[in-house]
């Protein structure tokens, strides 16, 4: 069912599109703008294009020939998780050294012996 005629639009009585109105003979089409490659250079290429499947069926082969006995990729280094300074001090606390100082300075920098709590003691006895 065609739709209901528009009431009330202007109809428009020539077109925006200019189509010729007699066809163009071959011989008045204007010349292409660009140069055209010559007979021996279209040959190679056209001889280089038909190598093509050649060559990819090759290619292809060796592929298929490289993934019948994969190797398995190498393992990538492991790299550490975490905050820089936290990476720091797990290599540091990982030397027997670094590791004494960072106890002496827990011991001396650490509350006073007056407001440690030990388990014996208790408030009730």
């Amino acid at each position: 069912m065609p739709p209901p005629p528009l009431e009330g639009l202007p109809v428009p009585t020539t077109s925006r599109v200019s189509f010729p109105r007699a066809p163009i003979a071959s011989d008045e089409a204007p010349a292409p703008g660009f140069e055209l490659a010559t007979m021996e250079a279209s040959q190679a290429a056209y001889q280089g294009a038909a190598a093509l499947p050649v060559r990819s069926t090759r290619r292809l082969q060796r592929v298929v020939e490289q993934t019948a006995r994969p190797t398995p990729a190498s393992p990538l280094p492991h790299s550490p998780a975490g905050p820089p300074e936290a990476i720091t001090v797990l290599a540091q606390l990982r030397q027997p050294r670094t590791t004494r100082q960072a106890i002496l300075a827990a011991v001396i920098l650490g509350p006073p012996k007056a407001l440690e709590t030990s388990p014996s003691s208790s408030l009730f006895f």
